[in-house]
């Protein structure tokens, strides 16, 4: 795979990501509202915006301090975040994530190394780029599953969405 072919597959499949993100951010902001906030035992505790706020987070530690060697505060602690606080949040990971593409997209397979809690990490740069984006998937699902334990019927976040 040339290294143009891989950058922009890489770019076309984070565009997809942010569309189904989009769809959660609306769907949110539109029909919970101020549940947005509700923690649910189910989820120890955690609320949707708890949860999208980990998400970011995620990315922030994996694509900006351990690859990009950045020293950037994940925001795991924040108090209860609005949508439009959220929104603001994504966008800088939409930054991280260009940002990334451009230094590792050319090489799938290229290793980044570092370290988490004293240990040595060794990951591909296609690793880490589906790692933080099958994370997000993973907990959007726990985020539909907390719109209908608090009432709502989720909409179809899927990126092929009928």
């Amino acid at each position: 795979m040339t290294s143009i072919l891989a950058k922009e597959l890489l770019k076309q499949q984070y565009v997809l990501v942010k569309s189904s993100r989009a769809v959660v951010l609306d769907f949110l902001e539109t029909q919970l509202k101020e549940e947005v906030f509700s923690p649910l035992n189910q989820f120890n505790g955690f609320s949707p915006d708890k949860m999208l706020l980990h998400i970011a987070g995620v990315y922030y530690h994996w694509i900006g301090n351990f690859s990009l060697k950045l020293n950037i505060d994940t925001y795991q602690d924040q108090p209860n975040s609005s949508i439009q606080v959220l929104r603001t949040l994504f966008e800088k990971v939409d930054q991280l994530i260009s940002t990334y593409i451009e230094e590792f997209g050319d090489d799938p397979n290229q290793l980044i190394i570092g370290i988490i809690s004293g240990k040595k990490i060794e990951a591909t740069s296609l690793q880490i780029f589906t790692h933080v984006l099958t994370h997000e998937f993973h907990h959007k699902g726990q985020i539909m599953t907390m719109c209908r334990l608090l009432g709502h019927m989720p909409p179809d976040t899927d990126i092929i969405r009928f």
